[in-house]
């Protein structure tokens, strides 16, 4: 059997898409967010928080504060969200996600944001299957979340090693994960184009991140406006 809308109910049917269009992407995003993912212990809040730090922060950091990158009780309980402001990048809002098994349900509401960019952290001491099934949990999130949309974007990601300093083999190790999970799900992921190496606790390190935050920000923010105008014109028409 066959349904024919009539004309006022046509109209009324492509209202509602054009409605539930607009509000996807009438709105230029007010902050392009940034997710912090990986496991316990990869960095996340320790990088989070030395991205913030400019030249004399850094240096005053270096002098007062103690290192807390080891720090227990400092671990992230749940999602911690907010404003930072990254100097050279701008005001981003975060997502600082646990690491921890049991938040990881909670993580899945958060990723695939198409105005985000995430960093997913691993530790390149880790043994190899450690490392494999991490990466592959956390990307395999962001795939499920792209795939529910058909395909309508791909989630920047940069991978990123961390404790590059306890490892005296780190550039080797991390290129060979990045290439692995790459070639896995570039279908689905829009990966950088190198792997980060760093020690989350050097806030001196992170220069090279920054200019790669820099650009991602620039063109999420230009994707959108563009979005914005084409879904606009349309619903014009």
């Amino acid at each position: 059997m066959f349904f024919f809308l009539s004309p006022s109910l046509w109209s009324q049917q492509s209202f509602r898409i054009n409605r539930s269009l607009a509000s996807e992407g009438t709105e230029p995003p007010s902050f392009v967010t940034l997710n912090a993912c990986g496991a316990v212990n990869a960095g996340k809040t320790t990088l989070l928080e030395n991205l913030q730090r400019g030249f004399f922060q850094r240096k005053r950091t270096t002098k007062e504060q103690p290192n807390t990158c080891e720090d227990m009780a400092a671990r992230t309980a749940g999602i911690e969200v907010g404003i930072i402001d990254i100097p050279g990048v701008g005001k981003l809002r975060k997502m600082d996600m646990a690491g921890h098994s049991w938040a990881f349900t909670i993580n899945d509401f958060f990723l695939g944001k198409q105005t985000s960019i995430s960093l997913v952290l691993f530790d390149v001491t880790k043994s190899d299957e450690q490392i494999n099934a991490e990466l592959m949990y956390h990307l395999g999130l962001l795939k499920a979340k792209e795939s529910r949309k058909v395909l309508t974007h791909r989630p920047e990601v940069v991978l990123v090693a961390t404790h590059c300093d306890k490892c005296s083999h780190a550039e080797v190790r991390a290129k060979k994960f990045y290439l692995s999970m790459r070639n896995e799900y570039q279908a689905y992921l829009n990966f950088h184009a190198n792997v980060m190496v760093l020690n989350c606790c050097d806030p001196d390190a992170f220069g090279t991140l920054k200019e790669v935050l820099k650009e991602l920000h620039k063109k999420i923010l230009k994707v959108s406006m563009c979005t914005v105008e084409t879904i606009t014109s349309f619903m014009l028409k």
